[in-house]
């Protein structure tokens, strides 16, 4: 299964994402950011449903965790 959604936040232990259907918590999730090629594992915290979508709160495994970077990761939201 594959869900494309909007990068919310981040930080190093993990990040938020609004998808357009649940994932439940628990699932262990490979995330790939494309612009900045980061790839890395983790598993859904939690997944809120927010209107039509969903938020889903995603904690890296240990090997993922990204160090701060200057540069934000983009998001869809105005």
């Amino acid at each position: 299964m594959e869900v494309r959604g909007t990068g919310i936040d981040r930080s190093p232990e993990g990040l938020r994402v609004e998808v357009p259907e649940p994932v439940p918590a628990g699932t262990i999730v490979y995330v790939h950011v494309g612009q900045h090629g980061r790839v890395g594992s983790g598993y859904v915290r939690h997944c809120v449903r927010k209107g039509a979508r969903h938020v889903v709160g995603v904690e890296f495994t240990q090997a993922a965790r990204w160090k701060e970077d200057p540069e934000p990761i983009p998001t869809d939201a105005g």
